[in-house]
This record gives structure tokens, C-alpha cells and sequence, in this order.
């Protein structure tokens, strides 16, 4: 029995699971014994229809063709399923009135998702899921399993490793310019002088998320899709911490070395900087553009807690929760995203798989624009988090963070009002949301919620 079919029974999934009794005999004395079997989705052979509202992707012909190809695939072994592929969105079809469908392309993971936690023993027992895609199927929080990504983006620190190794030839470790953690970033820019300054193609939101969740490490938040939050509800939320205030004059002090310009990728192709923070876009134009052995990507810096936290982005497949053929839906969802299918996909369409042994069945794929990202994949270092955006509708829309980090980095507040709005701000989220008696997404039942404890 796997950890995932424990789960499942923990959560009171139980009825769910195939299971039965077993009489034993010994020493004159009778137990049950209760076996599990692990839980799969299954296709029963009856006919059915599904329909995968896959939106732009069926533009690109990479994505048409991995798609066609998949569900050719599929449909040889379950002919009585017919899989309709569809250029609409599930919000056009929504819109219009129009029948629903059963399976459809998500960046925002709305509410109207089927959970289908209960067989994630079909994804489990393909392989190791990356960090990134655990994130992305758990991004409401807690054990519920929303979507599955078809891509996840993250970023790199990219630097000219000709410019390092020249200025640290023959320094002691103190003098020599170093990028492992946020602090030495910051000096190395400094170290370096006209070589030195980091380039920016992030947000600054995005920028002070990595900081603040390096800071305080998975294990001082609730949940990683809950990343403004300490494991105890009785607890004010990270903001009030001694961490999220190193966090704040750490991203202070990056800022202040950062290069500015219109283009950030261009400076760095220019040499006007030695770093540059940017998503896996950019290697395919620095590959282009620079001679190989002048520069590298590697992981953001570490921050205190000795691990590397940065938010995830992610294109992913949802089941509704409308369909009139779930079992069916995640059937196929777990084809489409097994690791067979789902290497191929990357292979064809320039997406990160979503198991780390998709190197080893495709080493091409390291080769490929996404290799230094595939080369973090499996580093236990590199975690994910994101913003509790599952606790209050519209959250994204609000973009609150995204503006008091404008804010603070204007100059327009200081750093405590900075951290006192942002505490105040999402304790009221987390309140209100309380307030009707609503089981929090990472608790796992009431007593955990009335005690303040959730599992990390």
C-alpha cells in the first residue's frame, strides 16, 4: 500500500477504495485484517463522449498534433470514448450558454474544478511528480487535486560565468563575488563593479515572493498555495514574522543593485550586466545571441532557510465538475498525462514534463530550451509556493502584493507599513472566510482548524 492510498483512507476516502477481509489464525485467536488495493479510474467500455475545450493551444500546431496524437492513441484501446477536441474556453462556453465541457484548459484553477484526489495513485505510480506540478494539482491547498499541468515555468538566475571566474581567479572564498544566497548576490554586484548589477524581467512581486518565501522555508507557511500563512490559525500571518522583515531589506538591497532598461534580456546580451533574473524564455535568445561558454543559468539564491521558494506558474487541465462522466474524464486526464504522453508532449511542444524520470526516457529533452530548468527539476533544494488565492474570489484580480511592493520600492511607504497593510490585509482574508465556519483548504478537519495545526 503506498502513501497515497494511506492518504486517501486518512482523509476518510475509504469508500472509495476496493478493500476487503482477511481472517488470520493464531494461537487459537481470530483478526480481521483489511487489505487496501490501490485506487485507479477506470473506463468501463460503455460509450461516451468527452469533450477537451483546449482554447489558443489548438493554434499552435505543435500542441494540435501532441493532442490528435494522444487521443488517436487512446481511442485505439477505448473506441466506445469519443474524445472531441475544441478551440473553445471553458469561460466562451460558459458565456454562451453552451454545453460545458468535460475537460478544459486552466492558468487560473477557478471553483468549478471536479477534485479528483481520490486516484492519485494513477499519477503516483507513473513516477516522481516534480515539485512544480505537486504545486499546480494542489494550488486550492491541502490534499485536493484540481488540475494537472501541462506546463510549469520557473525562474533562473542567469550570469556570465566567464566575468565570475575571471574576477575570483586567485581570491580566498571572503573576497571572491558569489550568487548562493540573496546577501551575496547583492555584494557580488557590488564585487564586480561596471561587470556587476542584476537584471530584472520579473516583477518585483515576484521578486520579493522568492525572497520572503527563501526566508521563511515551506516550513514556517500553512500550506505552499497558502504562502502568507504560518502553520497556526491562531497565528498572525508570515508578515509579522522577524523573517518577512529580513525578507523586505533583502529585496531593498537587490533592488538597489539592479540594472535598469527597457530590456532586460538584451542588457545582459550586451554586457551592461552580469546577472540577470529571468523565466526560461530567455535562454533560447541568449543561446542565440552569446557564445556558449560566456554564460549559465542556475537556480535563484537561497535565503534563510537554506532552500530555494519561488512562485510557480502553470498552464494546467481541469476536469468540470458539471461532467456527466467523471470517472471516465479522469481516465483519460491520466493518460493524457502519464509519463509516457506527457514526455511526449514535452518532446513536441517545448513544455516541462511533469515527472523528473522524463530525462532519462527522453535525454534529448536536456538538451532542449528547458534543460536548465529540467536540470533543477529534481533538486529537493528548489520548492514552489504561491498566494492564497483559493480563500477569496477575485484575489488575483486585486493584485494587493503587486502593490504595495510598487509601493515600498517607490519610496511611497515605509517597510513597516509595508508589512503592517499586507498582515492586516490578508488576516481580514483569512477571517472572513472563517467566519461562516469554513474548513480551511489545508486543514485537514475541524479539529485541526480549532487547534491551529495543519500538515506540512
Amino acid at each position: 500500500m503506498n502513501l497515497t492510498t494511506r492518504n486517501n483512507l486518512r482523509r476518510g476516502a475509504a469508500a472509495c477504495l476496493a478493500a476487503g477481509l482477511l481472517t488470520l489464525s493464531g494461537c487459537g485467536q481470530e483478526a480481521p485484517v483489511t487489505y487496501l488495493e490501490e485506487v485507479l479510474p477506470q473506463n468501463d467500455g460503455a460509450s461516451a463522449t468527452l469533450t477537451l475545450c483546449a482554447g489558443e493551444l489548438l493554434q499552435e500546431d505543435s500542441f494540435r498534433q501532441a493532442l490528435e496524437d494522444i487521443v488517436r492513441k487512446y481511442q485505439a484501446d477505448w473506441p466506445q470514448t469519443q474524445i472531441t477536441l475544441s478551440g473553445d474556453t471553458y469561460e466562451e462556453r460558459e458565456r454562451s450558454g453552451g454545453e460545458l465541457p468535460d475537460i478544459f484548459v486552466t492558468t487560473t484553477g477557478q471553483e468549478d474544478l471536479l477534485d479528483f484526489s481520490p486516484y492519485l495513485d494513477a499519477w503516483d505510480n507513473q513516477g516522481s511528480l516534480s515539485n512544480a506540478a505537486r504545486l499546480a494539482m494542489h494550488h486550492r491547498g491541502g490534499q485536493g487535486a484540481y488540475v494537472v499541468p501541462i506546463d510549469t515555468s520557473q525562474t533562473l538566475l542567469y550570469y556570465r560565468e566567464d566575468w565570475f571566474t575571471a574576477f575570483n581567479q586567485g581570491k580566498d572564498w571572503y573576497g571572491r563575488a558569489k550568487i548562493e544566497t540573496w546577501d551575496q548576490l547583492a555584494e557580488s554586484a557590488v564585487k564586480l563593479e561596471a561587470q556587476g548589477g542584476v537584471a530584472l524581467a520579473i516583477e518585483p512581486e515576484e521578486l520579493f515572493n522568492s525572497i520572503l518565501w527563501s526566508t521563511l522555508g515551506v516550513g514556517r507557511i500553512a500550506d505552499r498555495a497558502a504562502g502568507y500563512y504560518p502553520p497556526r490559525t491562531d497565528q498572525r500571518t508570515v508578515f509579522s514574522t522577524e523573517q518577512a522583515q529580513t525578507a523586505v531589506e533583502l529585496l531593498q538591497k537587490v533592488w538597489e543593485v539592479r540594472v535598469e532598461g527597457s530590456d532586460p534580456v538584451e542588457a545582459f546580451v550586451q554586457g551592461k550586466t552580469g546577472m540577470l533574473i529571468a523565466g526560461h524564455e530567455a535562454a533560447e535568445t541568449l543561446a542565440q545571441k552569446m557564445p556558449e561558454d560566456t554564460w549559465t543559468a542556475v537556480g535563484l539564491p537561497e535565503g534563510e532557510s537554506k532552500t530555494i521558494v519561488v512562485p510557480c506558474s502553470w498552464v494546467g487541465l481541469g476536469i468540470s465538475a458539471q461532467t456527466q462522466e467523471p470517472e471516465k474524464a479522469v481516465h483519460f486526464l491520466s493518460y493524457l498525462t502519464g509519463a509516457d504522453c506527457n514526455t511526449h508532449m514535452a518532446k513536441l511542444c517545448g513544455t516541462m514534463p511533469i515527472f523528473t524520470e522524463a530525462v532519462y526516457m527522453e535525454p534529448s529533452l536536456l538538451e532542449g530550451p528547458r534543460g536548465h530548468e529540467l536540470a533543477l527539476q529534481g533538486d529537493t533544494v528548489y520548492r514552489f509556493a504561491s498566494e492564497p488565492a483559493a480563500l477569496k474570489e477575485g484575489y488575483q484580480q486585486e493584485a494587493r502584493v503587486a502593490k504595495e511592493v510598487d509601493a515600498l520600492l517607490a519610496g511611497d511607504i515605509t517597510e513597516e507599513e509595508f508589512l503592517s497593510r499586507l498582515d492586516q490585509y490578508h488576516l481580514d482574508i483569512l477571517r472572513e472566510y472563517q467566519a461562516d465556519g469554513t474548513l480551511l483548504p489545508w486543514a485537514e478537519d475541524k479539529e485541526d482548524q480549532e487547534n491551529g495545526e495543519a500538515e506540512e
